[in-house]
């Protein structure tokens, strides 16, 4: 099965293509601008369209058992979590967009109260888990120093980042304009028990024009 996260800074337009040429099973879009239009995709290849909290959307190829908006004080944007059966698996996913702390002292301290509701919500959801989004943050794995709470933290509970989860995956950038340019900040993590199923991650080579960010995309082999 194909994941493919995006965060398509409000622009079905010019992402629709690509989208559906991509034909994933699963797509999260962050930043996904008008859920009339994100309704109108969903049903170009028959997916699911589920919603776009607080313009975040997912669709999908296979039964949703079901979805939740998680809204909490200490949330810039609600996380966006439901359960998809793959091939008989129960699959959770927890869609995030952390708020961006990039030289604002006070949104360091509004993604730290973030990144701690997202580990409590973590401790009762490690089985069949995906985590996946705009994590707004870098990663140690990439030889980066700041802004590396959120990656750390999934980390030491276990969760896998697949774009380190196969030897020899070279870095590419997820950001390619304004903010942390040419950093990574788009991430999937798996839970130990779905890392098994791990196969290949890649970032699809979009340019600015498109989005600000590029998608990346997760294979699982699930047979």
């Amino acid at each position: 099965m194909r994941i493919q996260s995006w965060n398509i800074a409000n622009s079905i337009s010019t992402t629709e293509p690509f989208i559906l040429n991509w034909n994933a099973d699963v797509y999260i879009l962050l930043e996904a601008g008008n859920a009339e239009d994100t309704k109108r995709l969903a049903g170009a290849d028959n997916y699911h369209h589920i919603s776009d909290a607080f313009n975040m959307a997912i669709i999908s190829k296979h039964p949703i058992k079901s979805c939740e908006d998680i809204r909490h004080p200490n949330l810039s944007k609600p996380f966006l979590t439901c359960k998809i059966t793959i091939q008989s698996l129960d699959i959770t996913f927890i869609v995030v967009h952390l708020i961006m702390p990039v030289d604002n002292h006070s949104k360091q301290i509004a993604q730290t109260k973030e990144i701690a509701f997202l580990e409590s919500l973590l401790n009762n959801n490690q089985t069949n888990t995906v985590v996946i989004g705009d994590l707004n943050a870098r990663s140690e794995l990439d030889g980066e120093t700041e802004y590396i709470e959120a990656t750390r933290m999934l980390s030491s509970l276990g969760f896998v980042d697949c774009a380190h989860a196969k030897q020899g995956v070279a870095f590419q950038a997820t950001k390619i304009d304004r903010s942390n340019t040419g950093k990574r900040i788009d991430y999937c993590f798996l839970s130990p028990d779905l890392a098994k199923h791990f196969s290949n991650y890649a970032v699809q080579e979009t340019g600015a024009d498109i989005s600000d960010h590029r998608a990346i995309c997760i294979d699982l082999n699930l047979s």
